[in-house]
């Protein structure tokens, strides 16, 4: 199974070689693989740990594919109105 991640502030080999030892710790990986901005892991790990293990290095990292959270400060579900 492949997991992909995009991790956020990897700016430099230094960084690749800091979020990879740490995934590669991470129970049940067994190869990373930086490509194209995202992080590739192969083998059986839990996604949460490897997010906890991103963290823990010091980054913050999503599964590649969901939208990040944003706050925009539009509120189209709520009902305005005018007096």
């Amino acid at each position: 199974m492949t997991t992909t991640l995009r991790v956020h502030d990897v700016t430099c080999d230094g960084c690749e070689r800091i979020v990879r030892d740490a995934l590669s710790d991470v129970s049940g990986v067994s190869d990373v693989e930086f490509l194209d901005g995202e992080v590739r892991i192969n083998g059986d790990a839990d996604v949460d740990d490897l997010l906890r293990a991103v963290e823990y290095a010091g980054y913050e990292g999503e599964l590649a594919g969901e939208e990040p959270a944003e706050e925009s400060g539009d509120e189209t579900d709520e009902e305005t109105t005018e007096e």
